[in-house]
């Protein structure tokens, strides 16, 4: 708890205009004694006032955002001071000034409290209408107000810690990418529309897995006979249910991932990819495990089934930072086969605009994409796209700057597209996003994915 008392105008208006007074016994003597009496009176009233002040204070505070505020949408933060007295009839006023914080914008800096309930309770509250104008997590762990005295001559500004750390993620808008741009980007890849599991005879709905020691309560239908004779062991067959498919994320921690977009960081919009596909993912009871490399793994989760450990990604700590390191993607297959086992779907976040790392990814991944389903996601700045510099000099307002986007811009999206080409031949996939449909594109590829390998 911090204090600071302060002396408002009203009391220095006050002390003027008793001077005035003082001034005036040299035409008025009688002004005089009154001079010195009401010096003695302000100085009481004054004193009353502090220590009128200075018994009331903040019991406690909280503060609530949603953890997952989208960019640039609007949305409330609610924050609640709890006092020991009622705002009825006490000796003071209360108001709150808005957390100084990076990525959120309120449209107020100061707010007059409220009590939330009827009744000498003593509880406070305001919502307060914010808007993300950044990507990243933010922590808030204090509240300013200030304390106003009963006569107005003190105030009294404290910073007040939270019972509890307020926490949030800032991400991309979710807003849904349309239709037509959506089979735009997966058109002529024929991993997203067709079948890369099939159901085993028999009908059965599941596609099998493994086999391993019986473990009662184990269907008895599912023994192998003759695994058992060989093992001289009840052996048993295991299943993979079309609802529990194993996802992998894997995200580039390397130099590639460094840099902004806008006043966002890379790096923000891949840790907010993983989190929202990891979220989708346990929604749909998939397994989902998480590896963050550059020259090495530098985070690894295998197989969670709940958003626990994801809670350093969502955090952004060390282990998912940028490095200034070339990635090693040779490192990262290796990686992969040990967590993914069988049957898999990795999403590889990274940016494969750029050539070299095309020629290594069509390396590595031949193996891979053979036996797993694989899909390459690369972040691609709006300002460079194709699409826009057309746009721009259909409306006539290309100057040489813009020339020469447009000339980059297409020889990036000539070399995504034969990128694209090749590794379909390999069996995997690759999609481009710009900044715009980041979020809703990567939604709505994950139920399609899903969909893909259940056939």
């Amino acid at each position: 708890m911090i204090n600071r008392y302060d002396l408002k105008s009203r009391f220095f208006v006050l002390l003027a205009i008793l001077q005035l007074i003082g001034i005036l016994h040299i035409f008025v003597p009688q002004a005089l004694m009154i001079y010195l009496v009401l010096h003695v009176v302000l100085f009481a009233v004054l004193v009353t006032d502090r220590l009128l002040l200075g018994r009331t204070g903040v019991l406690s505070s909280a503060i609530k955002t949603p953890p997952l505020p989208e960019l640039d949408q609007p949305f409330d933060v609610t924050i609640e001071l709890k006092t020991p007295l009622a705002h009825n009839g006490s000796f003071y006023t209360l108001a709150l000034f808005t957390p100084e914080t990076a990525l959120l914008q309120f449209d107020q800096s100061r707010y007059d409290l409220q009590p939330v309930k009827t009744g000498h309770n003593g509880l406070y509250g305001v919502q307060c209408p914010a808007r993300a104008t950044a990507l990243g997590y933010e922590e808030i762990n204090s509240i300013r107000y200030a304390l106003h005295s009963f006569l107005g001559l003190w105030t009294r500004r404290s910073v007040k810690a939270t019972a509890s750390p307020c926490f949030y993620r800032v991400i991309p808008t979710k807003k849904r990418i349309g239709e037509q741009a959506f089979r735009d980007l997966v058109a002529h890849q024929r991993l997203f529309y067709q079948g890369t599991r099939n159901s085993i005879r028999g009908g059965l709905p599941e596609q099998f897995y493994s086999i391993r020691p019986y473990e009662y309560p184990d269907p008895l239908r599912y023994v192998d006979a003759k695994k058992t004779a060989r093992y001289q062991t009840p052996m048993t067959r295991t299943y993979d249910a079309y609802y529990q498919h194993h996802v992998i994320l894997a995200m580039d921690t390397g130099r590639t991932s460094m840099g902004f977009l806008g006043r966002s960081k890379k790096i923000d919009f891949y840790l907010a990819a993983c989190l929202m596909l990891a979220q989708n993912a346990q929604l749909s009871h998939d397994r989902v495990s998480f590896v963050a490399f550059s020259q090495k793994p530098q985070y690894v989760i295998q197989e969670a089934r709940n958003f626990d450990p994801f809670l350093p990604v969502f955090k952004g700590t060390g282990f998912v930072r940028p490095r200034e390191t070339e990635s090693d993607y040779n490192t990262l297959v290796s990686t992969l086969q040990k967590v993914a086992g069988q049957r898999s779907i990795i999403v590889i976040l990274t940016d494969a605009s750029r050539p070299s790392i095309q020629q290594q990814m069509l390396q590595v991944l031949t193996g891979l994409a053979q036996k797993h389903l694989v899909v390459v996601i690369t972040l691609m700045d709006s300002a460079f796209l194709l699409e826009n510099s057309i746009h721009m000099a259909d409306k006539k307002r290309f100057t040489v700057s813009g020339y020469n986007k447009a000339l980059y811009a297409y020889w990036v999206n000539e070399g995504n597209l034969k990128f694209v080409q090749n590794i379909a031949r390999l069996g995997g996939g690759a999609l481009f996003l710009s900044d715009k449909d980041w979020l809703g594109a990567i939604i709505r590829l994950y139920d399609l994915l899903r969909h893909s390998v259940s056939i």
